[in-house]
């Protein structure tokens, strides 16, 4: 490939990223519009919130080579709400680097390999360029305190304790898991 083609294919590609994050910079913000949403909320909303490691991060550019898109792989350690039955999951989201290139999406969570997460996905989360509830609300990262040895999750909007967050989640869904019965 010659260097001028190199050139007009690169040219191309920033061209349809700026296209794509235009286009796609209401997303976002719509799935922010509401602002800090509650355990309850996040956990109502969720199709599925599952806790695990993050085994993998790799970002891809689509067929087109206009949008750059993130999946993140778990190793699951439990399901709270959702009947998957996977031992892994992966999900992925509008977003990443590739080379030199970065495509940013305002409100989207980041993640890193080995990191400790609990997750509220939407329904459909698989079809989503944003799957995660309330965008980076619906990421917490499970943290140990050095000092008290308590693990916390957080996330860019709220902290509390791992034990008083699955307690809100099994309250949440107690009435909803009788009503199916």
């Amino acid at each position: 490939m010659s260097i001028k083609s190199r050139k007009s294919r690169a040219i191309q590609a920033r061209i349809g990223l700026m296209v794509g994050l235009v286009a796609m910079s209401a997303l976002p913000a719509l799935a922010l519009q509401e602002g800090n949403l509650s355990l309850d909320t996040l956990t109502r909303r969720a199709a599925v919130i599952v806790e695990g490691n993050v085994t993998a991060v790799q970002s891809a550019w689509n067929a087109a080579q206009t949008q750059i898109h993130t999946t993140v792989t778990l190793k699951v350690s439990q399901y709270h709400k959702g009947d998957l039955k996977q031992d892994t999951l992966s999900v992925k989201f509008l977003g990443g680097a590739v080379g030199n290139m970065t495509m940013a999406v305002l409100g989207q969570p980041s993640f890193a390999v080995n990191e400790q997460v609990v997750l509220f996905l939407m329904p459909n989360f698989e079809i989503r360029d944003v799957p995660f509830v309330g965008a980076d609300e619906g990421k917490f990262t499970v943290q140990i305190d050095p000092a008290t040895k308590v693990e916390y999750v957080q996330n860019a909007h709220q902290r509390a304790t791992k034990s008083s967050v699955l307690e809100t989640i099994e309250q949440v869904m107690r009435p909803l898991t009788a009503l199916s019965k």
